[in-house]
């Protein structure tokens, strides 16, 4: 979301892609939405884009669950630490809100990733989470390659291989940034898709979880 390249792609204020999504997730009673990554182009956005984008994600009617990537990452100066995003209730941010996991007790469930916390690179599924509900949702932002070779200089930063997504033993896995052309790919048992629905239990607030 940005208010220049974006705003004129969508022929709005830079708010519509994320208004497209919102909706299609109330047309398909989702109860929860997890937005992976980069929702935000950099930091430097003007105000009113933000105030309209908390207007937007606060008049959604379910919690959303946000993880900052690479483009949006949880430094000091974030957008989510003060103004209007701050004051979404329904908004949940990984790595400012809340550390590594939000907990909908009510769905039993929990959603969880690895934020970016700057601009450098890191293994997004580094460590592992223990499963501590009915219900779990791994998200992380980076580049899918089956095998990564972290030991080439000349290689795409934040990479994701099978072995990592295999060992993860969540019940979905919500990933953003994908190498293009691998959205959606099955390998064998293994499914990665962009964004993730819950449909299970009940909707309600999110209890913190550490």
């Amino acid at each position: 979301m940005d208010h220049d390249y974006t705003a004129r792609l969508h022929g709005g204020d830079g708010t519509a892609g994320l208004s497209s999504v919102l909706k299609a997730a109330r047309d398909a009673a989702a109860q929860v939405l997890v937005l992976a990554g980069d929702t935000f182009d950099c930091h430097r956005v003007p105000l009113h884009l933000l105030e309209r984008a908390a207007a937007v994600i606060s008049t959604a009617a379910l919690p959303v669950v946000l993880l900052p990537g690479n483009h949006d990452p949880a430094v000091p100066d974030a957008v989510y630490h003060n103004g209007p995003l701050a004051a979404v209730e329904n908004l949940h941010v990984l790595g400012i809100t809340h550390e590594e996991a939000v907990c909908f007790a009510d769905l039993d469930l929990e959603i969880w990733g690895r934020a970016h916390r700057d601009y450098g690179d890191m293994i997004p599924f580094e460590r592992l989470r223990p499963r501590s509900t009915r219900w779990q949702i791994a998200m992380a932002h980076g580049h899918y390659v089956p095998v990564p070779d972290r030991t080439s200089r000349l290689r795409p930063s934040w990479l994701i291989g099978d072995d990592e997504l295999k060992a993860i033993g969540a019940d979905y896995i919500a990933l953003g940034a994908l190498e293009p052309g691998r959205e959606g790919r099955s390998r064998g048992r293994l499914l990665l898709r962009l964004a993730g629905i819950c449909r299970h239990g009940q909707r309600g607030a999110a209890d913190r979880c550490w």
